[in-house]
């Protein structure tokens, strides 16, 4: 049983008391009913926490790329021969 008259600290369950069969410079740590952490969870979480992020730039680069190289040359073509666009082109056009 921990005597709490005594001169130097003990922490149980982290909380301070005070021993007296202990020496004044030392303590001691007893933890109870603690839960060892689970590296493996964290370490797990972790990586699937990076794929997801790297899914998801990987998934913005593909779009990107593939509306730059698919989808842009054909709209940009498509307003050169289109005949409305080139109307406009002229009626708007700066005058020398």
């Amino acid at each position: 049983m921990i005597s709490h008259t005594a001169l130097s600290p003990v922490i149980i369950a982290n909380k301070r008391v005070w021993d007296e069969s202990a020496s004044p410079y030392m303590i001691v740590v007893v933890r109870l009913n603690e839960k060892k952490p689970n590296w493996s969870v964290n370490i797990l979480m972790m990586f699937i926490g990076k794929v997801v992020e790297s899914a998801v730039l990987v998934l913005f680069a593909i779009m990107f790329l593939g509306y730059s190289i698919f989808i842009y040359p054909f709209e940009k073509i498509n307003t050169k021969v289109n005949p409305t666009v080139k109307q406009k082109q002229i009626k708007y056009a700066p005058q020398l």
